[in-house]
C-alpha cells in the first residue's frame, strides 16, 4: 500500500481496527464514490462549459450522496474531499478495495467533440464476470432514477481498449476484483441537458444517484 492511499485511509481503518482487537471489519455494504477529476495535474479539472465544471460538480453529487446513503445505514468513503486533491485513477481503485467496497461509483459530467449528444449512461466492466454482472446491475438501478428526472436513458455500456476495459479506473477496479463503474451525469454542453440541469439542479441528481444505489444494494441483499 503506497503512502497516499496509507494517508487517505487515515485513522478510519486504524480506529476501526481497534475497535474490533485488531481486525478491519467490513460492513454489510460499503461503497465508495469517486468524484471524477480534480483540480491536480494528474486528471485534471474535467470538463468545463461555463456555468458547469465538472470538478466541483462531482465532489457536490458525491457529497450529498454520501450523506443520503449515510442515513439510509450505508458505509459510504470518498476517493477525494477537496478539489485541490489529485488522485490517480489506480489509487482511486486502490481506496476502494482498501475500504472493502462492494462497488466503486466513479461520478462524472460528460461532453462531446460535436457538442450534438445528451443523456446519462453507465461504463461498466465489459470483461465479464461478476464485476460486469453488479456494473449492469447497479448501473441499471441508477439509469432508472435519472431518466425519471427526464434524462435520457443512453444504458450501461462496456469499451474494451487494448488493455482490456478501455477505461483507466474501471480497468483498475477490475484488476482489483472491485465492481466499478463510471456514470455520465448529462453532457453539460447538450442544450438539452444544460437546462434539464438548471432546472433540477445538482441536488436532484445527486438524490436519483443515491436512491438508484440505495435499490440496487437492496435488491442485491446487502442491506
Amino acid at each position: 500500500m503506497n503512502k497516499f492511499i496509507r494517508k487517505i485511509l487515515g485513522t478510519a481503518l486504524i480506529s476501526t481496527a481497534l475497535a474490533f482487537g485488531g481486525v478491519v471489519t467490513a460492513q454489510a455494504a460499503v461503497i465508495v464514490l469517486d468524484p471524477g477529476h480534480g483540480n491536480g495535474t494528474i486528471t485534471a479539472p474535467g470538463a468545463a462549459v461555463d456555468p458547469f465544471y465538472e470538478a466541483p460538480m462531482t465532489l457536490a453529487v458525491a457529497n450529498q450522496v454520501k450523506s443520503e446513503l449515510e442515513a439510509a445505514g450505508v458505509t459510504v468513503y470518498l476517493t477525494r474531499t477537496s478539489d485541490a486533491t489529485d488522485v490517480s485513477l489506480s489509487d482511486r481503485a486502490a481506496i476502494a478495495k482498501a475500504y472493502g467496497a462492494d462497488a466503486l461509483v466513479s461520478i462524472h459530467f460528460n461532453v462531446s467533440g460535436p457538442h450534438d449528444k445528451s443523456g446519462c449512461v453507465v461504463f461498466a466492466s465489459a470483461m465479464g464476470g461478476n464485476n460486469s454482472l453488479v456494473g449492469i446491475n447497479l448501473g441499471n438501478s441508477i439509469l432508472q432514477q435519472t431518466s425519471a428526472l427526464g434524462y435520457v436513458n443512453k444504458g450501461v455500456r462496456g469499451r474494451i481498449g487494448t488493455h482490456g476495459d478501455y477505461y483507466g479506473v474501471i480497468r483498475s477496479g477490475t484488476a482489483l476484483n472491485v465492481p466499478t463503474i463510471i456514470l455520465e451525469q448529462c453532457y453539460i454542453d447538450y442544450p438539452t441537458d444544460r437546462a434539464l440541469l438548471a432546472s433540477t439542479g445538482l441536488s436532484a441528481a445527486a438524490h436519483a444517484d443515491a436512491v438508484g444505489i440505495y435499490n440496487y444494494l437492496k435488491n442485491a441483499g446487502k442491506i
